[in-house]
């Protein structure tokens, strides 16, 4: 099955383009698994033969194709690239033990190259935390922060099949449809919280916790686990059926506080059922709150008349939804 996939057209074209970076073929066949495809170039990687710039130059060559089995090959090439980047570097953070689970969770299949980015940038502030010695209890909350937001591989696996449940189901908006004319969803910012500590400028403390996403706790298993409890809870208004919806600020333990107000889905409904709402909400608009060439945040009708905003970006990717706050009495 490797040689067939290695000689679709859509691949060799690919890889005409890719050995004017690298001067060889981008693929080679290993041992390791029968279906496996294993970058090339990792001695490249190794002998620091792979500048910047061809990092830069194979990221357009992936966005560029059609193929999904070329652009899916060159995504975990790519993926590869810099988890090799971040233990080059030699990062101290990677010797803690949430370094270890975080670098742990970039590597492991599927791809993630959203999350190597964010691996990248907490090793550099943890270096910044560390060259200004900064306080232990500053150090120890940043660490509590992104441990928290680690995202176990059940949840992992359970995004994955919500993606293929809903892939190219729904249609995207039509004037961002030039490259994508579904719509698809970041199922991670709705369903598992992403705790961001915005650092003073002098690193010694952490000015506000930043809570990323985060609509939804199915059955209220994290809330009960302990991982959090919601302050000022309020529920939503029956007039607009959101009784079920809930606010409030949230309370992580260990200091960590996210003052800014959060909306929830009913925890009595699914992540599939959540997923959705949202996505036939989306095509019932009732206005447009805010319209920039990058993005579009939508004021949609869902059932029974609850209010949701929906914010699509001009790849018809959903990064946001939430019950709005016109559904509560604050």
């Amino acid at each position: 099955q490797s040689v067939e996939l290695l000689q679709l057209p859509e691949f060799v074209n690919f890889n005409l383009n890719v050995q004017t970076i690298l001067g060889s073929k981008f693929f080679t066949l290993v041992e390791q698994d029968q279906y496996a495809l294993m970058p090339a170039f990792a001695s490249g990687l190794e002998n620091n033969l792979l500048t910047s710039a061809d990092q830069v130059a194979l990221t357009q060559l992936y966005n560029q194709s059609n193929a999904s089995i070329v652009a899916d090959a060159a995504t975990a090439s790519v993926s590869s690239i810099a988890a090799h980047t971040i233990l080059e570097q030699n990062y101290a953070f990677l010797e803690t033990q949430i370094g270890q689970k975080m670098y742990e969770a970039v590597i492991k299949p599927p791809i993630k190259p959203y999350e190597s980015t964010v691996l990248s940038n907490v090793a550099k502030q943890y270096e910044k935390l560390i060259m200004n010695q900064a306080p232990q209890d500053v150090i120890d909350a940043f660490s509590a922060c992104h441990e928290k937001s680690l995202v176990p591989d059940e949840m992992t696996q359970q995004f994955e099949y919500l993606h293929e449940t809903f892939k190219n189901k729904y249609a995207g908006l039509p004037e961002f449809n030039t490259e994508n004319p579904y719509l698809v969803m970041q199922m991670r910012h709705i369903f598992y919280p992403s705790i961001q500590p915005k650092l003073e400028k002098n690193y010694q403390a952490i000015e506000k916790f930043v809570l990323n996403g985060f609509h939804h706790d199915q059955g209220g298993v994290l809330e009960q686990s302990g991982m959090f409890h919601v302050i000022n809870k309020v529920y939503g208004q029956a007039d607009f059926g959101a009784e079920e919806c809930f606010a409030g600020t949230l309370d992580w333990g260990d200091g960590i506080v996210t003052n800014e107000l959060k909306t929830f889905f009913p925890q009595s409904w699914s992540q599939e059922k959540v997923a959705q709402v949202i996505f036939e909400a989306s095509s019932n608009i009732i206005k447009t709150i805010d319209d920039t060439p990058s993005k579009k945040l939508l004021e949609c009708i869902g059932p029974r008349n609850i209010i949701i905003e929906i914010m699509i970006n001009a790849k018809n990717i959903i990064i946001s939804a939430y019950p709005s706050k016109k559904n509560f009495k604050m």
